[in-house]
Formats: structure tokens, sequence, C-alpha cells
């Protein structure tokens, strides 16, 4: 019944402000890290969602380039390797939700604002070189997960300043069936709410599965170039999901 698993998902929102607000002071960095690791679990678990990795996740510090699918997309990657998400600004005035993705570390970006840009990427930069995994949704806005929106290179910059490679990493949500299904995605005029209830409502369980690709690394690429070489692999990941070779 949804209105018990809204119950519940506002229990998880408050003990993922308290963990933020009242132990990540007291933590070590590793240790912040296991608890947004346990918390986006728990969090895409209460919307009936298993991510799964499919191939080999990358190692050491990257620029994690990736599809954009839901709002749950940045739990999903998380709930298996916590990552410095690039987001838009508006998500930080989200009620509670902004709170929580803002002390994990989310850096912000102000869309139309170039000085925001050079700032957002000389952070991103720093925090690879500083060996975490920054995460990208170059599209800008999110699909239903059948194809690709335009890919916007700006931040595919900050890999070239630290010397480090990409990684595009394809996501896809299936039902129980295996097809790939719309219910997880956030699209159109559809507000967080009207989302979030779709999920509670739903029968289904959904698979997340993540599809790292080779990671990219050339000195000589342009970040347009990056950007086109992400989108390729990404493209060609979710066809090859929709359509499987046949034993």
């Amino acid at each position: 019944m949804w209105v018990i698993r809204a119950s519940r998902f506002m229990l998880h929102v408050f003990v993922g402000l308290f963990c933020v607000l009242v132990l990540f002071p007291l933590l070590s960095k590793k240790m912040q890290i296991a608890v947004e690791r346990w918390w986006s679990r728990g969090t895409v678990r209460l919307f009936r969602i298993q991510p799964t990795l499919k191939g080999t996740w990358p190692q050491g510090p990257c620029m994690l380039v990736l599809n954009h699918v839901s709002w749950l997309d940045i739990f999903v990657v998380n709930a298996y390797s916590p990552s410095i998400f690039i987001a838009k600004s508006e998500i930080a005035s989200w009620p509670l939700a902004g709170t929580l993705v803002s002390r994990a570390g989310t850096i912000f970006i102000e869309r139309g604002r170039r000085q925001a840009v050079h700032k957002v990427i000389k952070d991103a930069e720093h925090r690879m070189q500083a060996g975490r995994q920054v995460a990208v949704f170059p599209e800008g806005t999110t699909t239903e997960g059948h194809t690709l929106g335009t890919f916007h290179a700006n931040m595919m910059q900050a890999a070239i300043n630290a010397k480090l490679p990409v990684v595009p990493v394809a996501l896809r949500y299936t039902d129980q069936t295996g097809q790939l299904n719309i219910e997880p995605s956030f699209v159109g005029e559809q507000t967080m709410a009207e989302n979030v209830m779709i999920l509670w409502k739903s029968r289904n369980r959904f698979t997340a599965t993540l599809t790292p690709s080779p990671a990219v690394y050339n000195p000589d690429w342009t970040r347009h170039e990056y950007a086109q070489a992400c989108k390729t692999a990404i493209e060609l990941t979710l066809r090859d999901s929709q359509n499987p070779t046949q034993p």
C-alpha cells in the first residue's frame, strides 16, 4: 500500500538528514562514503529498484558520463559506488532532498551563467585530483531511456584539465520481464511528487542496470570529441540491451 511506502520513505529521509547533519562532521571520509552507499541502497530499495552492475566498475579517479532517466539515477549510482555528482542548481532548493544531496558533496551548476560553469569545472577537477569519481549527465535533462538527447561537452573539460579518463556508463531501467520500463523516468511536465506516486503505486519491481564502457583517454582530444565518444558508447550499449543477440 502506497501510504505505508510513503511513511517508510519519510522516516528514511529523516534518518538521512540526521546522518549528513549530525554524523558526517564526526566521521572520516571513508565512513561518510560507506554511510552514503548504505543510505542510497535503502532509498532505491524503497522504490523496489535493484541496482545491478554489468561489466567492471572503473577504479580510481575519473569522470563518469551517464544518460539521464530519473531523479533516482544519483542514488542508483551511489548505491553501488558513491560519487560526486554535478547537478542543476534547482535540486539544491528541493525540500529535504536538496539538503541531503548538498551535504553529500554534490556540485551544483547554475545554467546560463558562464562564470558559474568555469567554477564548476574547476571544482570537479579538484575533486578528481583528490581521488574521487565525478559523475555528470551531459544531456542536461531526462529521457524515457529509449533514446539520448544532445550531449553537452562543457563538463568534459574538467577531466581534460585533470588529465584523467572519462568512462561512459549506460543506465537502463527494466521490469520483471527484462523489458525497458518508463515508469521510473522523470520527464516532461511531471513533478517529482507525481513521479514518486507513480512508483509507489506501481506493481512492478525494477532493475536499474549500470553498464560501464571502456575508459576513454586521449590527451589530444577536445571536450566535444569526448562527448561524442561517450554518446556513441552509451547508444551502442542501450541498443544492444534492447536487442540482445539470440543464442
